[in-house]
């Protein structure tokens, strides 16, 4: 009886993008590939094209195709019905003050007693009455935000050169910090 010839694994390849744009390189691993409709990473390890043409003609993916369609009016659907100038000014207040509060170090909690400040502070004001950015809120636009600019980050660091350095002087009484950056 012959011995079982080890199966190759399959490796994300740029013409997958190429034939289906919505499949891009996973952060898996090189054997998942990213469905940018789904939000969601397969494995195309054993199956390669194949792997990728069943995964698009899924049933899952199909149905999510047609609620992203229904709903590709924007995010400004799940907000108010309609979204003018002075809410997107209520939504530029909120992330400005988000920011702010990663900016200055302070914590989370504060942004409990931000709206009613700023309700009392400008009572004449449509976007301060409207303001209501406390804690969860702030914390997931925080959330978009990180991930955001970890994305940006980490393309600037494929398409340029870095180095690493290291400090391993941070040692604080009994912790011991080896710092990268």
């Amino acid at each position: 009886m012959a011995a079982k010839k080890p199966r190759r694994m399959q490796r994300f390849k740029e013409e997958y993008t190429r034939k289906w744009p919505i499949i891009t390189e996973s952060t898996v691993d090189v054997f998942h590939a990213f469905c940018t409709k789904c939000q969601v990473n397969f494995s195309i390890s054993h199956g390669g094209l194949n792997g990728i043409a069943k995964h698009v003609g899924s049933a899952k993916h199909r149905q999510i195709a047609v609620s992203v369609q229904e709903y590709s009016g924007g995010l400004h659907r799940f907000f108010a019905s309609d979204l003018s100038t002075e809410g997107e000014q209520v939504i530029r207040a909120e992330v400005l003050f988000s920011d702010f509060i990663v900016e200055h170090n302070l914590p989370i909690a504060f942004a409990d007693h931000v709206g009613p400040l700023l309700r009392k502070m400008f009572p004449d004001s449509e976007t301060a009455k409207k303001y209501g950015c406390a804690r969860t809120k702030t914390t997931a636009i925080l959330g978009v935000s990180a991930e955001e600019n970890v994305n940006e980050i980490v393309k600037h660091l494929i398409n340029n050169p870095f180095s690493v350095a290291t400090d391993g002087s941070n040692d604080y009484a009994d912790h011991k910090l080896y710092p990268v950056l």
